[in-house]
């Protein structure tokens, strides 16, 4: 009966090992990709950023570029009401 008893403790502890180890694979190769989201999402957030940073650019542009062509517009028709 002890045998049984033992051996069957045996068993389960060679199951809790195994579990322990496919577990800390597991959560080794989610660390690993965790690391490689956190990459790409920085990679992203640097090409979003510089995509924004031009963006605003060419908004400023046409912004003060259009307010040039108002104020020649302004003028030309000022001028035809002389």
């Amino acid at each position: 009966m002890y045998k049984t008893l033992n051996n069957q403790k045996k068993i389960l502890i060679r199951d809790v090992l195994s579990t322990a180890k496919k577990l800390a694979k597991e959560r080794d190769e989610m660390c690993r990709e965790l690391g490689r989201l956190y990459e790409s999402m920085l990679e992203l957030h640097n090409n979003m950023t510089m995509e924004i940073q031009v963006l605003a650019k060419k908004n400023a542009d046409l912004a003060r570029k259009g307010a040039t062509e108002t104020t020649e517009e302004e003028k030309r028709f000022e001028g035809k009401d002389t």
